[in-house]
């Protein structure tokens, strides 16, 4: 195998030649590569819980990636939340959204880690979808039964938090 170093990027014959400023674009492809067969095979993944985005997304971190790609954030399936922010379509969904953070962030609070299971990458390709659980606590499901939340598949309009 021929080492090349390259954009301080250390490659091989086998992996991408990277030599402009898309080097990090590059590396991103490269592991997702290398990340999704991970994703795919495992059943349940405990991960460790470093903190919360809003109502619906928790963070965390993935060792085996690269800075700053180990940072992945990790949407709940089944569930929509209302916007916490310049999205919210009105004040009552502001509040309603942050709320449901606030409440997110003290059930998650004493705890360090998370089970994911059912997971792919969202629409999008940013963030994982998954059932998230913490200590045996279904979380989707906790959101919805305490109001917090409303059952979403992903597809289709999302509700209306402002009526």
């Amino acid at each position: 195998m021929v080492v090349r170093h390259f954009a301080k990027v250390k490659v091989t014959s086998s992996s991408l030649v990277c030599r402009s400023k898309d080097t990090m674009v590059k590396i991103l492809i490269l592991s997702s590569l290398v990340f999704v067969p991970i994703l795919s095979h495992a059943a349940n993944w405990i991960l460790p819980l470093k903190g919360v985005v809003d109502g619906d997304t928790l963070q965390t971190e993935v060792k085996s990636l690269p800075t700053p790609l180990n940072h992945v954030l990790i949407r709940i399936r089944g569930i929509d939340t209302p916007e916490s922010n310049y999205l919210a379509k009105c004040e009552r969904e502001k509040y309603l959204g942050l709320e449901a953070k606030r409440y997110l962030t003290n059930l998650v609070s004493q705890r360090s880690k998370m089970t994911i299971t059912n997971y792919k990458y969202d629409k999008y390709g940013g963030r994982i979808v998954a059932d998230v659980r913490i200590k045996g606590i279904d979380i989707g499901k906790k959101m919805i039964e305490l109001g917090y939340a409303r059952p979403y598949n992903g597809t289709g309009s999302k509700s209306d938090w402002c009526n």
